[in-house]
């Protein structure tokens, strides 16, 4: 064999753990035959049985070491609607919301979206009137944002909080003054009354 090629054999072979056991027996081997063909034959039955426990342990560590990636990715990969929304940024973009208000007047809302990283800017209407996201953040399926309307009284700030899922957000609107007002946003308005009928 072309002594040329070992660097790559032993660069390949290290790349994975059954490969490192491989060069690991073939070292042991070598080591072995260079330093024990003199010694009597208990010496050589010791140190091949330490040499053995050895290569055993490495196994069943490495063996375990792979089946816990296994299960690593198997989780990853398995994650919730919301989860997958998220890390997807699909809530970026315009939401549509039927909102019964608890002091008792309704409207069809549009919420539209920009995420950058967990920051979220863009405008969230208020009896269709569009009003500017305030400390918008969006952390895994949490959103949350305030908004703020300047009437006679001073300045009202309403606060947002949802729950993201695979094709809905569902809100809590808390304007520290009335109930909170709970709604779902959907893509579409056809979307969002039916989910106010649920």
């Amino acid at each position: 064999m072309d002594v040329k090629i070992w660097p790559e054999i032993i660069k390949s072979a290290a790349q994975s753990d059954m490969g490192i056991l491989a060069l690991m027996i073939l070292v042991i081997c070598l080591l072995a035959l260079v330093f024990f063909r003199k010694a009597t034959e208990h010496i050589r039955l010791g140190i091949f049985l330490l040499f053995f426990a050895g290569v055993v342990l490495f196994t069943v560590s490495a063996v375990s070491r792979m089946s816990n990636k296994g299960q690593a990715i198997t989780a990853d990969t398995v994650q919730t609607p919301g989860a997958v929304a998220t890390s997807t940024r699909e809530i970026g973009g315009i939401w549509y919301a039927d909102v019964q208000y608890t002091w008792g007047t309704s409207a069809i809302e549009q919420l539209d979206f920009t995420v950058d990283g967990e920051r979220v800017v863009g405008t969230a209407s208020f009896g269709t009137a569009p009003r500017q996201i305030v400390e918008g953040k969006l952390s895994k399926d949490q959103l949350y944002f305030l908004t703020n309307i300047d009437s006679t009284d001073g300045t009202r700030t309403f606060q947002y909080r949802g729950k993201i899922g695979e094709s809905q957000i569902q809100f809590t609107l808390d304007n520290k003054g009335d109930p909170p007002t709970t709604f779902f946003a959907a893509r579409t308005v056809a979307e969002a009354r039916k989910l106010r009928q649920k």
